[in-house]
C-alpha cells in the first residue's frame, strides 16, 4: 500500500508519483478525477509488481549457494587462477570470476598471491575454511531458502 502519496505536475506537463521509497513518473498527465485515479492505480500496481519480483527473484535467498560452491572448489585445490576456478566452479562467464574472486577476497575468505610471471592466484584462507564449514552446517540444517 501506497502512503503519504503526492502527484505532482513536472517538466513538460509530466506527472509524477511520490513515495518514501521511489518516484514513479508518467510522460502524460492525467485530465481530471477519474484519470488522475487510473493512473495512480496503474502507478500502485506497477510498483507492486516491482515488488513481487523482488521478492521471488531467482536469486532471492541463494546468493549463499554460490558461496558454498565457490568456496567448495578451492577445497584440497590449493592455488587456482580466476580462470581455472571458473572452469571448476562452473562459474560463466569466466571474464567475471576476477571480480567475485577479488570481493571473497576483500571479505578474507581466500587469500591471494602471484605467481614469477605475475599472474593472479587464490586459494582458501582459513576464515574461509571456517565459513564454509559453517555454510555446510547451515545447509544441512536447512537453512537456506528456496
Amino acid at each position: 500500500m501506497v502512503t503519504a502519496a503526492v502527484v505532482q505536475p513536472a517538466i513538460r506537463g509530466r506527472f509524477s508519483l511520490q513515495t518514501r521509497s521511489c518516484t514513479w513518473r508518467a510522460s502524460a498527465p492525467p485530465d481530471g478525477r477519474e484519470q488522475t485515479l487510473a493512473f495512480l492505480r496503474s502507478l500502485i500496481a506497477a510498483r507492486h509488481i516491482a515488488l513481487q519480483w523482488l521478492v521471488e527473484s531467482p536469486m532471492n535467498g541463494k546468493y549463499n549457494v554460490l558461496k558454498l560452491r565457490a568456496l567448495t572448489a578451492f577445497e584440497n585445490r590449493g592455488w587456482l587462477s580466476p580462470r581455472s576456478w571458473a572452469v571448476v566452479a562452473r562459474f560463466t562467464p569466466a571474464r567475471a570470476a576476477y571480480s567475485y574472486l577479488k570481493r571473497l577476497y576483500r571479505s578474507q575468505l581466500l587469500e591471494r598471491g602471484f605467481d614469477q610471471r605475475g599472474l593472479l592466484y587464490y586459494r582458501l584462507s582459513e576464515r574461509g575454511a571456517n565459513r564454509l564449514a559453517w555454510l555446510r552446517d547451515t545447509l544441512a540444517a536447512g537453512g537456506f531458502s528456496k
